[in-house]
């Protein structure tokens, strides 16, 4: 499957999307409680990096 082309047209898009199917994803801030949830719904979790980025700042 190619994954480059040189233009931006509708129809590059499609070649490179088709046969994609959608993934539920959740975001949150980072609270234990989601982390049950997405994993009970097989949801894809995404953490938050703002607030991980505050670990890093205290450090």
């Amino acid at each position: 499957m190619l994954s480059y082309w040189p233009g931006r047209g509708a129809q590059h898009a499609q070649l490179l999307y088709a046969g994609v199917k959608p993934v539920a994803v959740l975001m949150t801030d980072g609270y234990e409680l989601y982390n049950g949830l997405a994993r009970d719904h097989q949801l894809v979790y995404l953490g938050c990096w703002a607030h991980v980025s505050r670990g890093f700042i205290k450090a």
